[in-house]
């Protein structure tokens, strides 16, 4: 069916090419349609409410650079935690698509999704920069949007555009300059703070939306319980009966099965409460999203009661409001991304999970816009903060393309994790150190 919708789309926009073609104009891969109309709206509410949008482009700067180190730092974090737990990390980068692709470099959703999500995201992002570079006096010279094509067939959309002015842009301050770019992700990070607030108030008043599973995420294996730290910093499995749970991505536990009664489990609580009805060494199965899988309980000799043999982390344990904040980001950062719903398909779960799709997608695309290697905005900000920082043109030239290179080899090191952990082990047996 997707396979369906997409030929659909294609046929649509290529009517729509050919109808309008004499607008349109070819960059490379890229066809966009251009216009004018808009342009005067967003220059006279830019110029009215200049103060705001010079306000929201300074806050914006400090989230940037502050999210820009986090993302380097979270590029290198994954590289360890592969080196590490191989069996854990995985692509650090993919490519969104509204297709059913079988592929670790690929997170597949469905196209109204995609097409709701992206339109919202782009209007944000892209009007985002209009509105400062014209509270700026900086003309907007023409808006738009970027559809991938092949030959004169736009495939799809995958952007829209704003254009200043490109010789006002170069001729106005740093600060000035670093406002218009990070005011794009500027915008998608602040969409992130109304849905968390749409999440607290709203569905959180909405009784029939509560969860039906226990998520599994970031797991560890350890083969000896008694082994184990008090402290685990991770989900940890340490039952041998459950070394066929398929942990590569996020699972949800939803049911027990024993002695041929089911117990639904719905949290933390209900999981602990049905597992002390057993003793260790009874055979049971789990009902999860990834399948059902026969174990046996086994003893944890921590407290004594009988366990399924998943230590769960402190995160998990804790009734603190700090790791309930924590528990409630993991939660609905990861539905959107699990095969199984942990919510039954009513009107409201479905606007909920259709919010968990925009929080996530504008969370991601956001962050890695901000990474400072160009064509993204966090590569212009990070060459505006250097000439901003650094006065002599030679080490603000070495400085910056170390910079992209170091960013870009994290990157492609993430996206192939197992070819890079292949040729590190491979340097290491010629070079050993």
């Amino acid at each position: 069916m997707s396979w369906l919708y997409l030929l659909g789309w294609v046929a649509l926009f290529t009517a729509i090419y050919f109808l309008t073609r004499k607008s349109w104009r070819k960059e490379g891969i890229f066809l966009l349609l251009p216009t004018k109309k808009g342009t005067n709206f967003i220059k006279q509410f830019g110029q009215k409410h200049s103060k705001f949008f010079k306000w929201f482009g300074n806050v914006s700067i400090v989230v940037g650079i502050v999210c820009s180190v986090i993302m380097v730092y979270l590029l290198i974090l994954n590289l360890q935690i592969y080196f590490s737990h191989p069996e854990i990390a995985g692509p650090a980068v993919k490519i969104l698509l509204p297709i059913e692709v079988d592929s670790p470099y690929v997170l597949s959703i469905s196209w109204h999704i995609f097409l709701i999500c992206i339109v919202l995201l782009l209007i944000f992002h892209e009007l985002a920069h209009a509105f400062v570079a014209t509270a700026q006096k900086i003309k907007v010279r023409e808006l738009g949007l970027a559809f991938i094509g092949i030959g004169p067939v736009p495939i799809g959309p995958i952007g829209a555009f704003t254009a200043p002015d490109e010789k006002q842009v170069a001729k106005t301050t740093i600060l000035n300059r670093m406002r218009i770019f990070a005011a794009g992700p500027g915008a998608n990070i602040l969409i992130i703070g109304v849905l968390t607030f749409v999440f607290i108030t709203l569905f959180a008043a909405i009784s029939s939306i509560s969860p039906q599973g226990v998520l599994i995420s970031n797991v560890t294996y350890c083969e000896n319980i008694e082994q184990l730290e008090s402290e685990q910093p991770h989900n940890t499995i340490c039952n041998p009966s459950l070394d066929g749970l398929n942990v590569s991505q996020n699972v949800v536990i939803y049911k027990l099965r024993c002695n041929e009664q089911e117990y639904q489990i719905s949290d933390y609580a209900s999981l602990y409460n049905s597992t002390s009805k057993f003793k260790p060494g009874q055979n049971a199965t789990l009902l999860t999203s990834a399948g059902e899988y026969n174990f046996s309980f086994i003893k944890n000799p921590t407290t004594n009661k009988t366990s399924i043999g998943i230590m769960f982390s402190l995160f998990s344990d804790k009734n603190t409001l700090v790791m309930n904040v924590v528990n409630f980001f993991n939660l609905h950062l990861n539905l959107p991304l699990l095969k199984y719903g942990y919510y039954a398909p009513t009107f409201e779960n479905n606007v909920f999970f259709l919010l968990c799709w925009l929080f996530v997608i504008n969370l991601f695309v956001g962050l890695f816009n901000l990474l400072p290697l160009k064509p993204l905005d966090g590569g212009y900000i990070c060459e505006d903060l250097l000439n901003l920082l650094v006065k002599n043109t030679k080490a603000i030239h070495y400085l910056k393309f170390s910079i992209y290179f170091l960013v870009f080899a994290l990157l492609l090191a993430n996206i192939f994790n197992q070819q890079f952990f292949a040729f590190v082990l491979f340097i290491q047996s010629v070079f050993p150190f």
